[in-house]
């Protein structure tokens, strides 16, 4: 990233229902400026957009300094977001842990988030054949504010897909407390018959979304990957490693998701 004077990240200190393991949200800081120390304040809200006081503090960043964290007491057994504002140019990255072993990673939000209304897609979601998607809403305006998420097989179709108690639905609309965040898993590992495609997303301003695919895998393990919601491009470059992993010896795959997405976007 290139930088902010705001940033937000939504958290989650639940216990993953997976196996039994806390869930940690991890967050690292650095200071872009050269010449100026950084005075980063972070604003803990639970997932009603309620401050949950002194549960995050930075310490003063040097010129071009680092600070990393992922023991966050206070926040235990909440979902919500950390708000950080700073004096000085700042980059981000969050963590996401369940428990010691599965590390993967959460897009940061630069504030302020786009004034206009806006239409974005995740290009992937999959349940069933060990896979589950999670999706984080957060809603960083202070109003609340109303998504609505869309679900479409690869073909193009609507399609429906299993989501708790409510059974299988082509369409999640909601709203979210200003300053709040929500979590909203689908399908299980062993949904049947697996579900995947992409979803068309719409909401109102201050709604930022990202998803996270995990995956069960044979060894009982869990794995995870950070979807972010994307406005689209008419070109696209990605990296592919297909060489040898050497901790191992397994063949690395380099996996692409995308969609051609028939929308507009609304100022």
């Amino acid at each position: 990233m290139s930088g902010s004077y705001e940033i937000a990240v939504p958290f989650d200190a639940t216990i993953f229902s997976g196996n039994g393991s806390q869930i940690y949200t991890g967050l690292a800081i650095a200071n872009l400026d050269a010449s100026n120390s950084a005075n980063v304040s972070c604003t803990a809200r639970d997932a009603g957009g309620n401050v949950i006081s002194n549960a995050i503090s930075v310490p003063q960043l040097n010129p071009l300094g680092q600070w990393a964290a992922y023991m966050f007491p206070l926040v235990q057994g909440q979902v919500g977001t950390f708000d950080c504002t700073s004096n000085t140019l700042i980059g981000a990255i969050a963590t996401r842990a369940l428990g010691t072993n599965a590390l993967s990673s959460l897009p940061v939000i630069s504030l302020p988030a786009s004034n206009s209304t806006a239409t974005k897609i995740i290009p992937d979601f999959g349940v069933g054949a060990s896979f589950v998607t999670d999706f984080y809403v957060i809603n960083t305006s202070t109003s609340a504010a109303k998504f609505s998420i869309v679900f479409h097989d690869g073909n193009g179709n609507p399609v429906a897909v299993p989501f708790g108690n409510f059974g299988s639905i082509t369409t999640l609309s909601e709203a979210v407390f200003a300053g709040g965040a929500e979590l909203y898993e689908f399908g299980t590992p062993t949904t049947s018959p697996p579900v995947f495609g992409s979803a068309i997303i719409t909401s109102e301003p201050g709604i930022t979304i990202q998803a996270v695919l995990r995956r069960l895998g044979s060894d009982g393990s869990y794995y995870e990957a950070a979807v972010p919601a994307i406005s689209g491009s008419i070109e696209i470059e990605v990296p592919f490693d297909a060489t040898t992993f050497s901790g191992n010896n397994s063949q690395i795959y380099t996996g692409l998701a995308g969609l051609a997405p028939k929308f507009e976007t609304t100022s």
